[in-house]
C-alpha cells in the first residue's frame, strides 16, 4: 500500500500540468517602502520557477501613479541575463505603483504588483463634499427612523455552534429590509459586541464567531440568505434584474436615495443601535470591523452611527471617487470611469464618498492599507484616512500586501475587543 502511495506522488509530480507556475517577486529598495517626493524608487524584480531564476521570457514593467497616470513602460529580456531593475519617482505625494508582467511564447504566466508611498500623510483627496452633506445624511436617518425597526430574530440550527446562540435576523430598511446573522455566547453576559459587514459580492454565508463576544454580520442585500443554492440564485435574479449590471451600480442615475446602498446604509445603522441596547451586550457601545466594501461601509457607519465605539477598516473602498481628477485611480468600485462621468453622477458620489464620512469620525479607528492594492488603491485609503479628526486614529501599513485580509488586520480586530470587553477608551 505505502509503495502504490508513493508511486501515485511522483506520477503526479511528472504530470505537466501540475508543474509550478512561475512567479514574480517584486521589493523595493527599502523595506517600508516609504520615500519622500523627488527621491529615487528602486524595484528589483525576480522571476522565478520554482527556487530558480527564470532565463527565458520576457518582462513588461509598468510604473504608474497608484494605478492612473501611466509615466514609465519597459519590457526586459530575461534571456540577456541582466538582473531586471525599474526605477522612478513620485514630484508630489502619492503612490508608485509597479506593474510586472511575465511573457512566455506569446502567454502571460505570471503578473504581479508592488507599491512605494511618497509622504502618504500628505495626500489629499478631491474634493466633491456638498454643501448639505451632513445635513443630508442626518435627516435621512430621522426619516428611517420613522419606520418601526421590526427586528426578527430566526433560530438558525444549520450554523448552530458548542457555546453559542445562532441566529438570522432582518430588520426593516428604507425602501426594504437589511439581512444578516447574529451570534450570541451562552451565559448571561454582559458579552463586549462587534458588528461586520462584507466585502462585495452576493453576501456571506453565515454567521461569524469569536469566543465570549457577540457579532452581528450585516449583509447590504435586499433578500435572506437562507442556504447557498438560494442566495446564489437571488444574486443572479438581482443581476438580471438590473441588466447584468453589478448591484453596487444600481440606481446611481436616479439620485442619492435611490443608490443602491442607501437602503443598507441606514439599515445597518439602526441594527447597530439595535445591537447596543440589548441585555446580553456591554453596556458603552459596540466595535466594528470590515475589509474592502465592509471597510468602506466602517468609515461611512461610524460616521452616522453613534452606539459604535472604535472600528477597525481594512483596505476601504469606497474612498476619494474623484481621485482620477489627480491622475490616480478612485477607491472600489470607481463609479465616475466605470458609469457614465456626469455633473449629477459626481454629486451622487459626494453623499457615498466615504472620504466625506471620515471627516465626521471622532472615534478610536484603526485603518489599514496595502501598498500593493489595486482594487482599493493604497491612495484612496490615505486620502480617507488623513482628513479623519480623531486624535485617537492610527494607521497600519502592509507594504507587500495586495488586496486580502492578514494576520495585522485580526489582530486588530483582537485589539479592539479587549478593548470593548475591559471598558477602555484608550487609543487604538
Amino acid at each position: 500500500m505505502r509503495q502504490c502511495f508513493l508511486s501515485l506522488i511522483l506520477i503526479l509530480m511528472l504530470l505537466p500540468g501540475l508543474e509550478a507556475a512561475p512567479r514574480l517577486e517584486l521589493n523595493t529598495d527599502r523595506s517600508d517602502a516609504r520615500y519622500q517626493p523627488g527621491e529615487t524608487v528602486t524595484f528589483t524584480i525576480r522571476a522565478l520557477d520554482g527556487d530558480q531564476e527564470l532565463k527565458h521570457g520576457k518582462l513588461v514593467l509598468i510604473l504608474s501613479r497608484d494605478g492612473g497616470e501611466q509615466f514609465q513602460k519597459a519590457t526586459v529580456d530575461l534571456a540577456a541575463g541582466t538582473p531586471p531593475v525599474m526605477r522612478g519617482r513620485l514630484d508630489r505625494p502619492g503612490f508608485l505603483r509597479l506593474e510586472a508582467k511575465l511573457q512566455e511564447n506569446g502567454r502571460i504566466t505570471a503578473r504581479n504588483v508592488a507599491g512605494a508611498a511618497c509622504a502618504p500623510e500628505q495626500i489629499r483627496p478631491v474634493d466633491n463634499l456638498p454643501p448639505d452633506f451632513k445635513e443630508f445624511w442626518t435627516r435621512a436617518r430621522a426619516a428611517a427612523a420613522e419606520q418601526p425597526l421590526d427586528p426578527q430574530l430566526i433560530p438558525d440550527p444549520a450554523h448552530r455552534r458548542p457555546g453559542f446562540r445562532t441566529y438570522r435576523v432582518n430588520f426593516a430598511a428604507p425602501g426594504g429590509r437589511v439581512y444578516g446573522f447574529l451570534s450570541v455566547p451562552e451565559g448571561n453576559g454582559p458579552f463586549p459586541a462587534l458588528l461586520s459587514v462584507p466585502g462585495a459580492g452576493w453576501g456571506e454565508a453565515g454567521p461569524e464567531f469569536r469566543n465570549g463576544t457577540v457579532i452581528l454580520t450585516m449583509n447590504v442585500h435586499n433578500y435572506d440568505n437562507v442556504d447557498e443554492p438560494t442566495r446564489a440564485q437571488r444574486f443572479r435574479e438581482q443581476e438580471q434584474r438590473l441588466g447584468r449590471k453589478p448591484y453596487y451600480y444600481e440606481g446611481a442615475d436616479q439620485g442619492p436615495e435611490h443608490f443602491f446602498y442607501y437602503r443598507p446604509l441606514l439599515g445597518i445603522s439602526r441594527a447597530a443601535g439595535w445591537l447596543a441596547e440589548q441585555p446580553y451586550v456591554r453596556p458603552g457601545g459596540i466595535g466594528y470591523y470590515g475589509f474592502s466594501q465592509g471597510g468602506g461601509f466602517g468609515l461611512m457607519l461610524t460616521a452616522i452611527t453613534p452606539e459604535i465605539r472604535e472600528a477597525v477598516c481594512h483596505m476601504p473602498a469606497l474612498c476619494d471617487h474623484l481621485a482620477f481628477l489627480n491622475a490616480r485611480q478612485p477607491g472600489w468600485p470607481q463609479l465616475l470611469r466605470n458609469l457614465q462621468d456626469t455633473p449629477a453622477l459626481r454629486k451622487l458620489a459626494g453623499y457615498y464618498d466615504a472620504v466625506n464620512f471620515a471627516r465626521l469620525i471622532h472615534q478610536p479607528i484603526t485603518v489599514l492599507v496595502g501598498f500593493a492594492d489595486t482594487v482599493c488603491a493604497p491612495g484612496s485609503v490615505y486620502a480617507a484616512y488623513n482628513v479623519i479628526p480623531s486624535p485617537r486614529k492610527r494607521i497600519i501599513d502592509e507594504p507587500l500586501s495586495q488586496h486580502g485580509r492578514g494576520g495585522a488586520y485580526w489582530r486588530a480586530v483582537q485589539e479592539m475587543t479587549a478593548r470593548l470587553n475591559a471598558g477602555t477608551t484608550a487609543a487604538p
